[in-house]
């Protein structure tokens, strides 16, 4: 049977919903049926020889209730049948006599028209009231409907005993019954609740879970937690301005130096994809062409330095003579100015001070095109050196390696051997003096036969000569014989002294 209240389905035979308790209404009756059971009401007020229990149409649902509960329970209609003259003989009577008075048995136990108050919690479903463990159970009470077979259906006097024993043996059947109906309920109730637990467990997650989607679409869709600032990497200046404008940042540019198109953002500060709060600063980093920067005048060291921070790679340094500061920049290629990327080749020229050339190992010529090649003009010295050869390059004056301004003179310094001057110069004498006196006698050199410089401004020399010397006014000469002596020169190559 159905329930109008809740719409439960309930076994065949109840009396009461067994969700919502609601007093269940039974089939109708056809209507050839109806007029039976009238007839057979009719005959049992006219005889009176039987009299039928009638449950109140007008008792309440209270009375109607306990009526219900103290009376036994039968499977089919309640019905105590009486006999006039309280005897148990099966007498056979006229089947009119026998006729089973059922009015009022299919009224409801409520007052008609009665409908329950519905209360604003309950939405019309099935509800379960949550079990006590701790309490103590209370029985379950089975109401079932009448049969309607046997409502329509009709005793005879003599089968009144067979028909109450009949009845007790249903009722007790039905007490059995129900008593092992209620313990399966019992047995049910307890898998019932833990699949409405994990329904209802299964609905807070599925909540939970809906909630926590919204929470991301609305973050997603930048209801709350901020903005995401936006790619506008590559974009112009202009149209990154204006995105960026257009949700709700304030923006700042600086200037970056790219070999990328001028005026193109490179990246922004917060990154891209980042979630700040609408109002904050977004700055964004523009591209700016490389230029060669003005660096003549300025020192070498401060020049590279600048070059360095425009980002230009490749720098390499020359150096030109001048008389000016030493390391003064005073060239640049490419010229100041023009635009040049990371990669290009940037020449810087310094001035570099004019020295003095190494001419250690150098020809004669290849010594005066170095010293002239450096801006100079040469001269040569001699410097007396005994330990090496006469005419060997001792070096210059000013050092090699030494500062000097261009046009200078630079001073070639020749190895000289003061012996060998000496023995010249002693050779020259000799040969020239045609007489020598020595030890206070007077000689005609006849020939010089050696001359060797014995240091300190000394020679020694070795002459064939002959004694001279004036008798009566006429030169004798004597026998010729070597005569050896001793010549002292002072710086200047004057003889000091001979003997």
């Amino acid at each position: 049977m159905i329930c109008s209240q809740c719409g439960s389905e309930n076994r065949e035979g109840a009396k009461f919903c067994d969700e919502c308790g609601r007093p269940l209404l039974p089939e109708i009756v056809p209507e050839s049926d109806a007029a039976d059971l009238s007839n057979s009401a009719a005959d049992v007020d006219r005889t009176q020889e039987l009299e039928a229990v009638d449950i109140d149409g007008d008792a309440k649902p209270s009375d109607s209730l306990e009526s219900l509960d103290a009376a036994p329970f039968h499977s089919g209609p309640h019905v105590a049948v009486h006999r006039d003259d309280e005897s148990d003989d099966e007498e056979d009577l006229p089947q009119s006599e026998f006729t089973l008075d059922l009015r009022g048995f299919d009224e409801c136990l409520v007052e008609p028209g009665y409908v329950p108050p519905r209360v604003s919690w309950n939405s019309g479903d099935t509800m379960e009231l949550p079990r006590i463990d701790d309490a103590p159970s209370v029985p379950r009470r089975d109401f079932r409907a009448p049969d309607q077979n046997e409502k329509k259906g009709l005793f005879r006097k003599g089968d009144t005993a067979k028909k109450l024993k009949q009845a007790e043996q249903t009722q007790e059947q039905a007490r059995r019954q129900a008593q092992q109906e209620q313990k399966q309920d019992q047995k049910q109730k307890t898998p019932k609740r833990s699949g409405k637990l994990k329904a209802g467990l299964l609905v807070a997650v599925c909540l939970i879970a809906i909630g926590v989607a919204a929470l991301g679409l609305t973050y997603q869709f930048e209801m709350w937690g901020g903005k995401t600032i936006p790619n506008v990497v590559g974009l112009t200046q202009a149209d990154a301005t204006f995105m960026l404008e257009s949700k709700g940042f304030s923006v700042r540019e600086t200037k970056v130096k790219s070999d990328e198109t001028e005026g193109l953002v490179l990246m922004v500060d917060p990154g891209v994809d980042s979630r700040v709060s609408a109002g904050s600063e977004v700055v964004i980093h523009v591209s700016q062409s490389r230029s060669i920067p003005n660096v003549v005048g300025m020192q070498r060291d401060e020049a590279l330095a600048l070059l360095e921070q425009e980002g230009f790679e490749q720098v390499k340094v020359e150096t030109q003579k001048s008389d000016e500061q030493e390391g003064l920049v005073v060239g640049v290629t490419p010229a100041a100015g023009e635009k040049a990327k990371a990669v290009t080749s940037i020449t810087v020229t310094v001035t570099a001070p004019y020295c003095v050339p190494d001419v250690m190992g150098l020809t004669w010529d290849e010594m005066i095109a170095a010293i002239e090649g450096e801006g100079y003009v040469y001269d040569v010295a001699y410097v007396y050196d005994d330990s090496v050869a006469e005419g060997t390059v001792l070096g210059t004056d000013p050092a090699a390696g030494e500062k000097l301004p261009s046009g200078s003179v630079v001073v070639i310094q020749l190895a000289k051997s003061r012996g060998a001057e000496l023995e010249a110069a002693a050779m020259n004498y000799l040969q020239g003096a045609g007489s020598i006196t020595l030890g206070g006698v007077s000689y005609a050199i006849m020939s010089v036969d050696s001359v060797a410089y014995e240091g300190n401004d000394t020679t020694s020399f070795t002459v064939t000569c002959a004694a001279v010397t004036v008798l009566d006014g006429e030169t004798v000469y004597g026998s010729n014989k070597q005569k050896s002596g001793v010549i002292v020169w002072d710086a200047n190559n004057n003889i000091v002294s001979v003997s």
